[in-house]
């Protein structure tokens, strides 16, 4: 999914476009998250959607959708993230570090395509 950003901020550069790879929906808080690399370091953080305007989506179409948390929580993203364990990631273990970045290479590959 490409994301253009609306505003400058610390982080991201009003018009700079971002690859985002995943969605998080929020029905409690109804709020909507996109997965992304932060720019000054390239952690995946979540952000809400509502800082970047849509570029291209469709490749969402391809991506797994699974409802959890009793309905709550909506989460859209490659099946390539399914049962990646984020808190190892978090936590600075260099092999989950290393699996991460052997998946995000691959959906960035396979999704960060402005036709797509």
């Amino acid at each position: 999914m490409l994301l253009e950003a609306k505003k400058t901020d610390f982080e991201y550069k009003n018009g700079d476009i971002y690859f985002g790879f995943g969605l998080f929906i929020n029905l409690h808080l109804n709020k909507i998250y996109v997965l992304i690399r932060r720019p000054s370091d390239l952690t995946p953080v979540l952000e809400e959607l509502s800082q970047f305007n849509v570029i291209n989506s469709s490749d969402i179409l391809d991506w797994e959708k699974r409802i959890e948390s009793n309905g709550l929580c909506i989460t859209i993203q490659p099946t390539e993230l399914y049962g990646f364990d984020w808190d190892l990631y978090h936590d600075g273990n260099e092999k989950a570090n290393k699996v991460f970045e052997e998946i995000y290479v691959n959906i960035e590959r396979k999704y960060n395509k402005p036709g797509k």
